[in-house]
């Protein structure tokens, strides 16, 4: 991760939360980290002057770039570095470096920042999770977006809770309907003896000046739906 306007490196993202936040490793943490499993002095980002352009060479071919050295050991350079240079005298070893910096640099970019670039206009345009407010609305798009990131509380010590009022109610509710079916079925109105074996006479019990057994019926019917859930 870079700043948006000055080329300063902070480090690498490792994670997101819910809301879009990142998670940063500081670069100088992950360069000592690199320089302990190396065994080398010093781990160092390249520069601008450590990929030379040769004349006459397009940028991006193999034998226009030629990067130095980024990383020092304890024991002076690489083996292969020391290899190539045994080759050649002093003099000639000087006069090539000496030729290699005189020559005119090309900066190559770095893809990474490019692609990063790239994401970050392209968030910008379609991601919708920035053009709402920070908060639950922010929250509720990025669920939508990340499935499983969403998580919701149970609530299982007030649901068990209303679970029993429920019951103890629908007990109650159980005990005056009981009474209400045998008050109807022992009574003298030829239309209440019905309601025990007809649900139509019952259903039409308003019809007959009395409704109570209905209306129990009814309430009763509403709080079973909500306790059975």
């Amino acid at each position: 991760m870079v700043h948006h306007a000055a080329p300063e490196l902070y480090g690498h993202i490792v994670a997101t939360d819910a809301l879009g936040d990142g998670y940063v490793i500081p670069a100088l943490d992950t360069f000592e980290n690199i320089r302990e499993c190396m065994g080398v002095a010093a781990v160092l980002l390249p520069t601008r002057n450590d990929f030379i352009a040769t004349p006459g060479k397009t940028p991006g071919s193999k034998s226009c770039v030629s990067p130095s050295v980024r990383f020092e050991s304890q024991n002076s350079i690489p083996r292969s570095c020391n290899e190539d240079m045994n080759t050649s005298s002093n003099s000639s070893r000087a006069t090539d470096l000496d030729r290699l910096s005189k020559a005119p640099a090309t900066y190559i970019p770095d893809p990474m920042h490019e692609k990063l670039r790239d994401v970050e206009l392209a968030n910008d345009c379609i991601s919708p999770i920035r053009q709402v407010p920070v908060g639950y609305p922010k929250l509720a798009v990025q669920m939508n977006l990340q499935p499983e990131m969403a998580i919701f509380r149970r609530f299982g010590a007030l649901n068990a809770q209303n679970l029993l009022y429920l019951q103890a109610e629908l007990i109650l509710l159980e005990e005056r309907l009981r009474e209400i079916q045998v008050s109807d079925h022992t009574s003298a109105h030829r239309e209440k003896l019905k309601y025990a074996l007809n649900w139509y006479q019952l259903q039409n019990s308003p019809d007959h000046g009395d409704s109570s057994q209905l209306d129990l019926v009814l309430k009763i019917r509403c709080l079973l739906k909500e306790y059975s859930q």
